[in-house]
């Protein structure tokens, strides 16, 4: 029985699954919305309806630190409401340690007791846009460590201004709302996100390089592709997969199609083994031997031991049939 439709691969959900508050998922298939991999320990994060794992939770949406903007991990410092790695808790002026010290605040930086005269100079050239140099108020984008006013920034998919809730992937800025887009849509042959150009196909979604031919994985570059069993091959690899290659040029069959022995000869292919004599003819006799024909000369010429076993062997079909 079905359970509906998977939210990763758009297939139906039977048997067992994971089930969420709004979708539902083959266990394969719930995986991080940013590395893809399996949840490890079944632990998972939910942010706006997507799943992380603790790595890129942390990532994504962890304490940063106020002084450096990189990820805490491990012990820290809160103040000013603010986490702070502990070697970075310092004086924005002199630089000295405050770890376990009295400090004093001054525009959300904090400051030791001993710089009076210089807590009284005003500090905003040190809260400066890395972009214009002016100085920062209002929404802030932080970026690979480093604070602008968003409006420098646009989005990558949409090409729209973008505000202090822009998320970066591989290395570029994306509007939240073309983010969520982004890591819903990925890709089934290399389940990444999908940016640019994609092939839909078989109910599925594809980088143009990742739609590939099921037995030889050579992309289709816009050649046809045929179905079977669910998956996409080329003509050549189809026809092998249902029996249909000629197994003495292993191309296609063409022409006057012989269907023999469970599978298909080119007419001027389907010959003795032996001596190569043109079998196609309806009046002509041949012999199975070793799933090859032969003409009743040639196989008769075989050593008789080998006749035996495959008489035997016709016997045995016999009797299951």
């Amino acid at each position: 029985m079905s359970h509906g439709v998977c939210r990763l691969c758009k297939e139906q959900v039977i048997g067992s699954h994971i089930s969420t508050t709004l979708h539902k998922y083959h266990k394969d298939c719930f995986v991080c919305n940013h590395c893809l991999q399996p949840f490890e320990q079944n632990l998972f994060f939910e942010i706006e309806g997507l799943y992380f794992c603790e790595k890129d939770y942390n990532l994504l949406y962890g304490a940063r630190c106020g002084r450096c903007c990189e990820l805490i991990t491990g012990k820290c410092i809160s103040a000013l409401d603010n986490k702070w790695h502990l070697e970075h808790f310092t004086c924005d002026d002199c630089g000295r340690s405050l770890v376990g010290a009295s400090f004093i605040r001054k525009n959300d930086k904090p400051y030791c007791k001993s710089c009076p005269a210089k807590q009284a100079k005003p500090q905003e050239e040190k809260n400066l846009c890395q972009q214009c140099q002016k100085p920062l108020s209002g929404e802030v984008l932080t970026f690979k460590g480093l604070k602008y006013h968003p409006y420098h920034y646009h989005c990558k998919m949409c090409k729209k201004e973008l505000d202090q809730r822009a998320k970066e992937y591989d290395g570029d800025l994306y509007c939240l709302e073309d983010y969520q887009k982004l890591m819903s849509q990925t890709c089934f042959g290399c389940r990444r996100p999908i940016t640019g150009r994609s092939i839909s196909a078989l109910g599925k979604i594809y980088h143009p390089d990742h739609f590939v031919c099921f037995k030889c994985e050579l992309p289709f570059h816009g050649n046809p592709y045929y179905e079977y069993k669910g998956k996409p091959y080329d003509e050549l690899h189809y026809k092998e997969a249902i029996g249909a290659l000629c197994p003495y040029c292993w191309q296609p069959a063409t022409g006057v199609v012989i269907s023999a022995l469970a599978s298909k000869y080119c007419g001027n292919h389907f010959m003795c083994m032996g001596c190569f004599t043109n079998l196609s003819d309806e009046k002509s006799e041949f012999v199975d031997w070793d799933n090859k024909p032969f003409c009743r000369g040639c196989f008769d010429r075989l050593p008789s031991e080998t006749k035996t076993h495959v008489r035997k062997y016709r016997e045995m079909e016999k009797k299951l049939l």
